[in-house]
Order: structure tokens, then C-alpha cells, then sequence
């Protein structure tokens, strides 16, 4: 899979998950994740996408233009739900095996990667209160290990990281570059990420604002020159026809220009060190990770790798194994006489 035999950063091939890589020198403690993500709005009732980490604690959506509440805690639970996948796909002990306990019988992720299996899926359900406001947690996910890609070629990326949650690429046979930058927010549960690459956090291009026309719609303006921008449906961006500067088109105004294409779109997460639900299959904790026959078979005894814990029997040990057996064998062997002996007198 190419999301553990490929260095994060430099796009190397390595020869295991977990290497250090031999060209970049990069430490094997980055992984990339890609997201899908959408809610169930509560106005329309349609799914609409989450293209990115929005952490303002609302959401909007791009059917209908409701903007609604939403909890942080979706965020937490879906990051969480993601890093797990990353870390502990590709096989029975994932990204970073245990020197002696196993949980292959536990892992729920060991087989996405796979073409049976090529991503896995969280919807989560329920509600929860804040401030007195029942939260309805909608969101649903599909999280998948892989590296990004140069969409017109397929060819992997390179990254350098530039700061915590700043990064630029580089499509290696084009050398066209793009770097992403967000603000990283002060939040404990968001400490594993280290970069996210999504069109929202495009920072090599201009941001388009919104304004009025002299009749009162509602348009999008050039924050270079103010000229009024007039992009396809479904476009990201798009160079001014006055000063010719390239305007990105943020999330939230894409509803502006009605764009009949509101599916979600995919956006990757580099993410470092092992995750929570490692830890927790490490240290024999029940967990309600996966769903279906994925479940962590929490009666499952934990396996303990024999090569690390048993000692090879020494020569005497053997030795005196063998005297033990003829020993046994021949008082069975008098007892039975014996007994036939009896039975025949």
C-alpha cells in the first residue's frame, strides 16, 4: 500500500513500514491519512461536505446555505476515528509492532489498505449538550492510508514541512509547487496532526471576497484589485480578468455560485506517533473500535510473541525431558503387566 511504503515527506520508497528513510533522512514517525467527510444537515436533510477542519463550532451547509451548530467533539472523535486507520492498517500489528504483545486479533483496521478493503468508514449518531443546545453528531467519515498525489499525473508528492500545520509540495515531474498553511488551534486532541492538505488551506493564492452588486446580489470580488470575479459552478479558483491575480475561492462562498457540486472532496492528514486505540489494544483495554465483523474481539486472548518471552530448552533440559518420558512409559508398561497378570490368575 502506498501509504506505508513511501516516506511522507520525500515520497521514497521503503523497504517497511516504520524505516527511516534512506534519502531524506526523515524519522518514520509521519503518516498520511485521506479524509472524506460530510453531515446530515438539519435543514434539507442532505449530506453536505466537510472539505476541511472547521473548528469554528458551526458548519455550512452547501445545499440549502444553513449555517447550524456544530461540536468540536465530532472533530475529536472523526481525528481520532482517522489516525487509528493510519496507524494500524496494512496488517495484523499495523505501522509500529510491539516488541512483545500482539493485537492482531484485536486490530480492527489490519486489512484496510487492501482492494477488499480500501478504506474504512465511522458514522457517528446520537447527540450531545453544550451550553444548554442539544447537538445532533452526524458526521460521517471515510479514512483510507494514502499519500497524496499529483492529480494530473497520479505521481506521488513531495513535502517539506515549513512550520507546525505549514507545508509546500512539489509535483515532481511538473516541479510545480502549492503550500498549504492553517492556524493550528490550542486543543490538546489535535496535537497528532502536523500538516493537513486541503484546497481551504491553499496559502499561494489570493482569497476571494464577497460583495455587493448595485443591485444588491450578493458577488465575488477580487481582494487584489476589487474587480467582480465570475467562476464556473464547481470551480476552486480563478484568475481575475481585470488584474489578473489567482483567486482562491474559500468553502464557505462557494454556496454564492450555487455550484451543483456539493459531494464531499477528498483532503489528506499528516499525522504523527502511534494513536490513542493502539495504546489502548497495547495495554488489553476493551475498545467499540470498528463495527460489524470488525469489532475488536474484546474475549480474545492477547498474544504474547514466543521468540521475545520463551527460552530455548538447554541440552540437560532435554536430556533429563527424555529420562522423564521412559520413566513414565515403563511404569505404565509394569502397571499393565501387572494387571493383565491379575486378570488371568
Amino acid at each position: 500500500m502506498a501509504s506505508t511504503s513511501l516516506c511522507a515527506l520525500c515520497a521514497t520508497p521503503l523497504g517497511a513500514a516504520g524505516e527511516t528513510c534512506g534519502r531524506c533522512g526523515a524519522r518514520p514517525v509521519h503518516y498520511w491519512v485521506r479524509v472524506l467527510c460530510e453531515f446530515q444537515c438539519r435543514g434539507c436533510g442532505h449530506w453536505a461536505p466537510l472539505n476541511y477542519l472547521d473548528l469554528d463550532g458551526s458548519v455550512l451547509c452547501q445545499h440549502c446555505g444553513l449555517e447550524q451548530v456544530f461540536s468540536n467533539s465530532s472533530w475529536q472523535e472523526a481525528l481520532e476515528f482517522a489516525q487509528a486507520v493510519g496507524d494500524l492498517a496494512g496488517g495484523p500489528d499495523g505501522r509500529w509492532p510491539h516488541s512483545v504483545v500482539s493485537i492482531g486479533l484485536d486490530n480492527p483496521f489490519a486489512a484496510v489498505g487492501s482492494p477488499k478493503r480500501p478504506e474504512a468508514v465511522h458514522a457517528q449518531s446520537g447527540s450531545i449538550t453544550e451550553d444548554g443546545l442539544q447537538i445532533p453528531k452526524t458526521l460521517r467519515i471515510k479514512a483510507a492510508p494514502e499519500h497524496p498525489r499529483d492529480p494530473e499525473t497520479g505521481q506521488p508528492l513531495t513535502f517539506q514541512l515549513l512550520a507546525p500545520w505549514e507545508l509546500r509540495s512539489t509535483a515532481p515531474a511538473s516541479g510545480r509547487t502549492r503550500t498549504y498553511k492553517a492556524a493550528k488551534p490550542n486543543l490538546p486532541w489535535v496535537e497528532p496532526v502536523a500538516a493537513i492538505v486541503s484546497e481551504e488551506y491553499r496559502s499561494d493564492q489570493l482569497t476571494a471576497n464577497v460583495g455587493q452588486s448595485p443591485t444588491g446580489v450578493a458577488i465575488l470580488q477580487c481582494p487584489s484589485c476589487g474587480g467582480t470575479l465570475r467562476p464556473e459552478p464547481g470551480c476552486r479558483a480563478i484568475d481575475c480578468s481585470f488584474c489578473h491575480a489567482r483567486c482562491r475561492i474559500p468553502e464557505r462562498l462557494r454556496y454564492v455560485i450555487r455550484s451543483p457540486n456539493v459531494a464531499a472532496e477528498p483532503w489528506w492528514i499528516l499525522f504523527s506517533g502511534p494513536s490513542d486505540l493502539r495504546k489502548r489494544l497495547e495495554a488489553g483495554e476493551e475498545t467499540d473500535a470498528g463495527n460489524g465483523a470488525d469489532k475488536a474481539r474484546k474475549n480474545a486472548p492477547k498474544v504474547v510473541r514466543e521468540a521475545s518471552l520463551i527460552e530455548e530448552p538447554s541440552v540437560t533440559d532435554r536430556r533429563l525431558y527424555w529420562l522423564m518420558t521412559i520413566v513414565v512409559c515403563a511404569a505404565a508398561w509394569l502397571v499393565s503387566t501387572f494387571w493383565a497378570g491379575s486378570l488371568v490368575e
